[in-house]
């Protein structure tokens, strides 16, 4: 049987973890009876145009908006496997899925729960949505008497008997930044105000997202599990969507890689909690370390989940969280695929994923909850990651090639969403139920 190669190209942040994966297969005894066909080498090539599938990309992207054309070139990686001996096409799997489009934007997370009516659920904290021009009166009317809080926070007749900040999100905020907390409907106003006039960033979201997205109210984890010193912390979980076309159908499978990481706060939540204010580097658990944070010895707040005693046991209630919450949403995702492939085009000749780094956080109580879904999120750098961190997403990126080019998540931390739930111990609404009876039934 033919031996195959693999040609591949690596966003930036995940050049190094695939430098390691190539190292590995490069590196790693080959098959001597030349009876399967086995991948015996890899290696970078220096863009997508350098690509053997380089023609049909261009194919796809034709006839295609600009904006839309960036969602084709925002991946994680793109392997193209090949014949060893002539470069022939074998097989691409290209991370340029449209499977988490309804979920990667802040606003569009919060519509994608409301067209699938489990907000009642609370996967994610109660939200509402505030467009960039909204006035004070509309803000008073979305508003109303009361922030949105979590159900645990309030009483019988739905008010609080404390007075809990929200969480107000700017459309395009990443890594700490455009978070801010308020306590009253003035708070988010004025706010809303002091960016409504900043053209720069009205004209950068509709060149990146072909509309301008609303900001998002959202209730604070509050009272959020806190370890080492007090401190908050949320998970980043890896998800990956892949697409199958079976008969002109599209399916989506949905894998979750069971090594977590765990992003820390740069300060203790103790010391502001009676001041009436909250301090960004204690509440904001993926922003950037400060020069003073990194003098009291905060600069590393990159864990996994595993190395963590204080958190291990809550491993099997993330997953099954996982596992709810995208089930739930999997027939939005499975039509979403199937519009987006033909309003960008599909070939049999490329299997599109898509990798999304799930955020959640934990209450006191014990509840999880989702933050947001970034997809074809970015990598730590090297020299950011400890040893266990490194060999977490080094081992990630050895599973993911191995999941994409077997077909098969067998011999991978990686499992099927469906089977981490029970089947004697099915929990939730009547549409996963439905979801699960289907999948199973298919196998």
């Amino acid at each position: 049987m033919p031996s195959l190669s693999i040609e591949y190209v690596a966003h930036s942040p995940w050049k190094w973890v695939m430098e390691r994966v190539q190292e590995d297969i490069n590196n790693s005894e080959k098959p001597k009876n030349g009876n399967t066909t086995t991948i015996t080498n890899m290696k970078e090539v220096a863009s997508r145009d350098d690509l053997p599938s380089a023609e049909l990309l261009k194919k796809l992207s034709e006839g295609i908006p600009s904006y839309k054309k960036k969602k084709l070139r925002n991946f994680t990686f793109l392997l193209d496997v090949v014949q060893t001996t002539d470069k022939a096409i074998h097989c691409c799997y290209h991370g340029i899925s449209g499977a988490l489009d309804g979920l990667e934007d802040k606003d569009e997370l919060v519509r994608t729960f409301q067209r699938c009516r489990i907000e009642h659920l609370e996967y994610t904290p109660p939200s509402l949505l505030l467009r960039w021009d909204t006035t004070l009166q509309e803000c008073q009317l979305i508003v109303k008497d009361q922030l949105p809080m979590l159900q645990q926070n309030t009483n019988e007749n739905g008010n609080s008997s404390t007075t809990p900040f929200a969480v107000l999100k700017e459309p395009l905020s990443t890594k700490g930044e455009g978070i801010h907390f308020v306590r009253n409907v003035q708070e988010i106003y004025d706010i809303l105000e002091q960016h409504k006039n900043n053209d720069d960033a009205l004209t950068e979201m509709m060149d990146i997202k072909g509309r301008i997205p609303s900001w998002i109210l959202q209730a604070e984890i509050y009272p959020a599990r806190l370890i080492r010193d007090d401190r908050k912390f949320h998970m980043r979980s890896l998800i990956v969507a892949v697409e199958t076309l079976t008969e002109q159908v599209h399916e989506v499978n949905l894998y979750l890689f069971q090594s977590h990481e765990v992003r820390l706060a740069a300060m203790s939540s103790a010391e502001d909690e009676n001041t009436g204010e909250r301090c960004r580097e204690a509440h904001i658990t993926n922003a950037k370390t400060s020069s003073s944070a990194e003098e009291n010895g905060n600069k590393n707040r990159l864990f996994v989940m595993s190395e963590m005693e204080e958190l291990q046991e809550y491993q099997p209630s993330l997953e099954l969280f996982c596992a709810s919450t995208f089930l739930q949403l999997l027939p939005d995702i499975t039509r979403r695929v199937a519009y987006t492939s033909k309003e960008c085009g599909s070939s049999e000749q490329i299997q599109k994923h898509v990798l999304g780094g799930v955020d959640c956080m934990m209450t006191q109580s014990g509840k999880w909850y989702l933050l947001e879904v970034n997809k074809n999120p970015s990598c730590p750098p090297l020299a950011e990651c400890q040893p266990s961190l490194q060999q977490h997403l080094i081992e990630f990126g050895r599973d993911l090639q191995h999941l994409l080019t077997t077909g098969t998540e067998k011999g991978t931390k990686f499992v099927k969403l469906e089977d981490l739930i029970p089947n004697d111990d099915i929990s939730g609404t009547h549409d996963i139920v439905e979801v699960l009876i289907t999948i199973r039934l298919a196998r």
